[in-house]
């Protein structure tokens, strides 16, 4: 199984502090940490910071390759974070917006937020790919997410 740690996993195990997360995600954060045994506690501290690779065609992150906790809202982040991925596809779930970001050589073409089918992504059987949505929730902080295609 592959899986990377969370800016939620390092509060919720006491690895960082709960700065700038809203009054609902603090308290979860809290009582995640409060109730976790102490060996539960250390496998949530113990899980590996992405990218990681996955297998020849596959790395994943939480928020890109570049920073664990870095958004990826506009063709910049995206742009940025796929020239420093090392994989044909890189999964990041840290904006938790459904968009894809495609880059090829030339030039960029921008397009809107992902199809629902983008949403959930088969790798392969067996193995699914899914994220939370936060559209309409006020404490997402989002802006508004593009398709980036380099043809």
């Amino acid at each position: 199984m592959a899986i990377v740690r969370g800016n939620h996993d390092k509060v919720a195990c006491g690895l960082e502090q709960a700065e700038g997360f809203n009054s609902v995600a603090k308290s979860a954060a809290r009582w995640t940490l409060e109730t976790l045994t102490p060996e539960y506690r250390t496998w949530l501290c113990d899980l590996p910071a992405g990218p990681i690779l996955v297998d020849d065609v596959v790395e994943i992150c939480h928020g890109s390759p570049f920073d664990e906790d870095a958004y990826i809202f506009d063709e910049l982040d995206a742009v940025r974070a796929l020239k420093v991925s090392t994989r044909q596809l890189c999964l990041f779930g840290h904006t938790h917006y459904p968009v894809t970001f495609e880059l090829a050589a030339d030039h960029f073409d921008s397009a809107g937020p992902a199809s629902s089918a983008e949403m959930r992504l088969m790798l392969r059987q067996g193995f699914e790919v899914s994220g939370e949505s936060r559209r309409g929730r006020p404490a997402a902080r989002q802006r508004p997410a593009r398709r980036v295609r380099d043809r």
